[in-house]
Formats: C-alpha cells, sequence, structure tokens
C-alpha cells in the first residue's frame, strides 16, 4: 500500500481558512452552515459536486508531514472560530489482488483538555471486483468491454502523463511504469472498499489484566503523547507558556510510559504480580 496526499484546493482545504488575513465574501457563511448541516443528511458525494463549495473553502494547511506509514495536516485556530469544517483528499494505491488496511483519525489539541478525538476510523481494501477470483482480473486477458465493465482503465504509453495527472497516479506508481517496457497499462476504479468494524475494548482494570492488553495500553498512552508533542511544537504555537508547559509535560510522560512499556514486555504473561506492579505505576502518571 501506498499513501499520497492530494494537492491544491480541491483536495485539502478549511472554510474558514484559518489563515486570519483571508478575507471572506458573505457568502462564506451561507456555505459554511451549508456543509456542516448537510454533510450528515446528503453525504460528501454531493458536497464536492457544488463548485460554489469547493471554490468558497480555502486551501491553506499550516503545518503538513507525509511520511510513507502515515499522513498528517494541521490547521491552527484562534478561540474566536466556533464553527469550522475542513476537508482532506488522500490516495491509495494497491497492488492487484492485495487487500490493505488503513485508519483515519479526526482530533482537537488546545489547552486544558490537550486533545480531544473523535475516534478513530479503519477501512479496507481490496483490489479487485466483487464476485471474481484472481485468476479472471488479468486485465490483458479480458476484453475492452469487459475492463470497462470492471472499472478498469486502459492506458496507452504516448497518454501515461496526461492521464496519471487526471486519475491522480502516484509519482512512485507512474515512475516504474515509465521505467517498464510495457506499451499499455491498467489503473483499476472499482475495488471493494469498506469500513472494518473493531472489537470493543475492554476497559483496564485489575480484575481484566492481562499483558497483551496492558502493552495496547501503554502504546496507545504513548502514541497519545506523541501526537500531543507534536501539535504543540509546531512553530506558530511552540512559544507559548501553555504549549511550552505541555510538551515539557508529556516529553516526561512519553519517557516514563516507554520504560513501563519495556518491563511489561520483559515480563511473563503468568507473572501477575508483576504485571500489576507495572498497571499500578501506569496509573499514577495517566491520572486514571
Amino acid at each position: 500500500m501506498e499513501i499520497n496526499p492530494g494537492n491544491g484546493p480541491t483536495y485539502i482545504g478549511s472554510a474558514p481558512t484559518s489563515n486570519n488575513s483571508t478575507n471572506y465574501s458573505s457568502t462564506i457563511n451561507a456555505v459554511i452552515s451549508f456543509a456542516i448541516t448537510a454533510l450528515g443528511s446528503m453525504g460528501a458525494s454531493f458536497l464536492w459536486t457544488a463548485a460554489s463549495l469547493i471554490l468558497a473553502l480555502g486551501n491553506n494547511v499550516n503545518n503538513s508531514i507525509t511520511e510513507d506509514d502515515h499522513l498528517w495536516r494541521l490547521w491552527n485556530w484562534s478561540p474566536a472560530i466556533k464553527d469550522t469544517g475542513q476537508f482532506f483528499w488522500f490516495f491509495v494505491d494497491v497492488q492487484p489482488n492485495q487487500t490493505v488496511e488503513f485508519s483515519h483519525e479526526y482530533m482537537l489539541f488546545g489547552p486544558t483538555y490537550e486533545l480531544l478525538s473523535a475516534g478513530k476510523g479503519y477501512r479496507t481494501l481490496y483490489a479487485g471486483s466483487p464476485g471474481n477470483n484472481t485468476s479472471s482480473m488479468n486485465p490483458e486477458l479480458m476484453t475492452l468491454s469487459e475492463r470497462e465493465q470492471y472499472g478498469i482503465e486502459t492506458i496507452s504509453r504516448e497518454n501515461l502523463l496526461t492521464m496519471a495527472a487526471e486519475l491522480g497516479i502516484s509519482e512512485i506508481t507512474l515512475n516504474e511504469w515509465l521505467e517498464s517496457s510495457e506499451d499499455v497499462f491498467y489503473y483499476a476504479h472499482n475495488f471493494v472498499e469498506y469500513e472494518t468494524p473493531q472489537p470493543e475494548k475492554t476497559e483496564l482494570s485489575r480484575s481484566t489484566l492481562t499483558k497483551d492488553m496492558l502493552l495496547n495500553e501503554l502504546s496507545e498512552q504513548i502514541e497519545r503523547s506523541e501526537k500531543i508533542i507534536r501539535a504543540f511544537s509546531t512553530d506558530e504555537i511552540c512559544d507559548l507558556e501553555d504549549s511550552m508547559e505541555i510538551v515539557q509535560k508529556h516529553t516526561a510522560r512519553l519517557a516514563y510510559l516507554s520504560e513501563l512499556q519495556t518491563v511489561a514486555e520483559s515480563t511473563l504473561r503468568t507473572d501477575i504480580s508483576g504485571l500489576n506492579s507495572v498497571f499500578e505505576d501506569y496509573c499514577e502518571i495517566a491520572d486514571v
């Protein structure tokens, strides 16, 4: 799997923009109201066909990190802004007949509460068409009409650069194709994509404590502190007193959680006393 960020106002933006110097017309309030109220009932597919909405949204972002295994986008806001909406499109390239899973999370950062999350979502992608086994999904063995039926784009080498831009094909995939000896390439649109339900989390306590649950809890808290440090260390707010206190607090917490994680990993699953000792220390630092 390869995750690729979309670029330009069609793929990333916010309304209103977090850049206070931007002067929006009076229509922006109506657009924001429409976007916030209609999203739940109409669905995103309708919103992104509304040209007025795309034009009204600011395509800026304050902080951007792109890694092989994750994308991070951050908007900064003043307390005076109460209603806002953001959108961020990204592409996931999946090799033929492969299944992958990715997660997404929307978070708010601020003094006192530090981090509020809307929760993680998980989605699964399968690069094949429903109801077809892998042997029948070789586009080279299909007729043109069959490829069209299954949403497989046929691209000649002469049109590769043009079509890659239209389809949002990643630079890595494009380079692989350009360096190959093939004259025809295939790009699938219709693949299986669905939300992946996650098992309900059991609350960690002395009565439910297991090594796996403890390690999972420590890992989640480590990830939370890392996100908080990253958010409050951005250039625009890192010098604020609140930001420095929060970063200092979670830097110390992160070091201690990592120590507890190391101890838990080396503790036998059958050593209930040892696991309880780690859990007690965790409860103190996590304020639970």
